[in-house]
Formats: structure tokens, C-alpha cells, sequence
């Protein structure tokens, strides 16, 4: 087992398959303690099991939280937090695609809270312990983008009818505004936040499917399998955001993998990303939030 996160705690969602799986298995082989946020528990059990024996690293734990709901994602935190003292990376990759419109118990469209308003919540609710903990880092798993359509903040909540993958498309890119905006609130507190976009790989995106939406994805990603890049490929950028040193003095950074380069943009509208983070705001306003660039410390 390789030692360069050793004495390190991290933090993936969605972790018990996919990108958030293959990330966490990475990641206990550098010897992190890694801690796993799955929903359910059997499946989260299974996976920290496996994890721990293809690693040699008893480090690797479950932690139960359901990112479309807000009282499990603040019950998660209040459990993390009793357990752990500090948290060196946090990585927020659960997602879901949607094909038929779902509303959560808290009365928001399911694929936005899964997919940014959950990332949102949790990673506002951790930022003290990622601040004293520093260097510590944020690393949002995104997109690229199924749409070339402009994002559109004035229909945040996908009213109307409901197109699946305009509402995906819709909540990864305000995943991807939201990182930036976060990096520079956070600016010269120690916390870097970026995001990457792993490329096309098998993901379980479309497990929560039932019926015809369920055998219709399914379908598609086998037919269209040779599109399809290895995990170990799709992963290497969150690797190197959460491990290498030089990952840790980039942050407001979209790394992607083409053609074996990785890419870095940070070209973004701020007028845009400071509106969606006052809207998130209104909706999450019984919950402690990142406060403006320079009130955590120098910059």
C-alpha cells in the first residue's frame, strides 16, 4: 500500500459504485482514511469490504447519508463530525439522470438535489472542519454537458415539462458554477475547490430507473459501450486533484481528460454563479453557508 495520504481523511459521495467507488478504492491505496457516504447501507457494507481487502488499508469506512434528503445530509455531518477531527478532501460525486420527474421530501426537483443542491448543503456544512484542517480540498465531479443550451437560473427547478437530460445538464452546471464561486469565497483560507469531468465511463448514473426508462438506458450505454473510456482513465484528474501536490495549488479549476491532457478552464460568468449561489441561499437559508471572499482570512 502506497503512504502518500497517510494520516489523511476523505470524504467521497455516491461511493459505493462508479466513479465515487473507483475513487475511494484509489484513494485507501494511498493509505487515506476514507470515509464513504452511500444511502444504502447493505450495498455502502459490501463495498467498504471489498475496498479494504483489495488494499490492505483498515482505514475505510460507511457513512450513511441520502443526498436528496436534507435532514440525512445534516444527521451525515452531525455523525461525521463526531467521529472524525478533522477532513482533508472532500469529494462530492454522487448523481443521478432522471427520466421521469421526482420530487423529494423536501418539495425540490430530485435530480438538482442530488446533483448540486446536495453538494451544496454538505459541503457548506463541512466548510469549518475543511478550514481547520487546511490544506484541505474540494473536488465536485461534473459534466461536460449533454446540452449547449446557456444555463437557465430563471428556471432553476425544471418547471414545465419535464426533459431528462436538460434537467441533468441544468444541475451539473450549476455543480460546475457553484465550484467556482466556492474557490473564490474561499480564496486565502487554505481550501482549494475545483471540479473535473471524468469523460464517458460506466457509471450506475442510470440505476434508479425502473421499467422502461431502466432497460431504455441500459440498453444505450451497452450498445454504445466502445465510447466508453476505462475508469482508471476517468478517475486520473480527481486523482490528482486529491493526491498530487501540484493538484493542491490549483483551485476555481474544470480539469477533463482528451486525448490523455488534462485540461484546466476556469473561464466562467461570475454574474451568473453569484446569482445561483443567492438563490441556493434563499432555498437553504436555515443552514450555516460559505460567507463572502476575505471573512475566513487573507487572500
Amino acid at each position: 500500500m502506497n503512504t502518500l495520504l497517510a494520516g489523511k481523511t476523505c470524504l467521497v459521495t455516491g461511493a459505493n459504485s462508479g466513479i465515487g467507488k473507483a475513487l475511494s478504492l484509489a484513494l485507501a491505496g494511498y493509505g487515506a482514511r476514507v470515509v464513504m457516504a452511500c444511502r444504502d447501507r447493505l450495498r455502502g457494507q459490501n463495498t467498504v469490504s471489498e475496498i479494504k481487502r483489495k488494499t490492505g488499508n483498515p482505514n475505510v469506512e460507511l457513512l450513511l447519508m441520502d443526498l436528496c434528503s436534507w435532514n440525512s445530509i445534516r444527521n451525515g455531518v452531525l455523525g461525521f463530525k463526531e467521529k472524525y477531527t478533522r477532513l482533508d478532501v472532500l469529494i462530492n460525486n454522487a448523481g443521478v439522470l432522471l427520466f421521469k420527474k421526482k420530487i423529494t421530501e423536501d418539495g425540490v426537483e430530485a435530480a438538482l438535489a442530488t446533483n448540486y443542491l446536495g453538494p451544496f448543503f454538505l459541503t457548506n456544512l463541512l466548510l469549518e472542519l475543511l478550514i481547520a484542517s487546511a490544506p484541505s480540498r474540494i473536488i465536485n465531479v461534473v459534466s461536460e454537458g449533454l446540452s449547449k443550451k446557456p444555463f437557465q437560473i430563471n428556471n432553476l427547478f425544471a418547471r414545465g415539462t419535464y426533459k431528462p437530460l436538460t434537467a441533468y445538464t441544468q444541475s451539473k452546471q450549476a455543480e460546475i458554477l457553484f465550484t467556482f464561486e466556492l474557490a473564490s469565497r474561499l480564496r486565502g483560507t487554505g481550501v482549494t475547490a475545483n471540479c473535473f469531468y471524468p469523460g464517458l465511463v460506466k457509471t450506475n448514473l442510470g440505476k434508479a430507473q425502473r421499467g422502461f426508462h431502466r432497460f431504455t438506458y441500459f440498453l444505450l450505454t451497452g450498445l454504445l459501450g466502445f465510447l466508453f473510456s476505462p475508469m482508471e482513465e476517468g478517475i486520473k484528474p480527481g486523482i490528482f486533484l486529491a493526491a498530487a501536490k501540484k493538484g493542491g495549488s490549483l483551485t476555481g479549476r474544470f480539469l477533463k481528460r482528451r486525448k490523455n491532457k488534462i485540461i484546466a478552464t476556469s473561464a466562467y460568468n461570475k454574474e451568473v454563479a453569484r446569482r445561483l449561489w443567492a438563490e441556493t441561499e434563499k432555498i437553504t437559508d436555515s443552514f450555516p453557508l460559505a460567507r463572502p471572499r476575505g471573512e475566513y482570512g487573507s487572500h
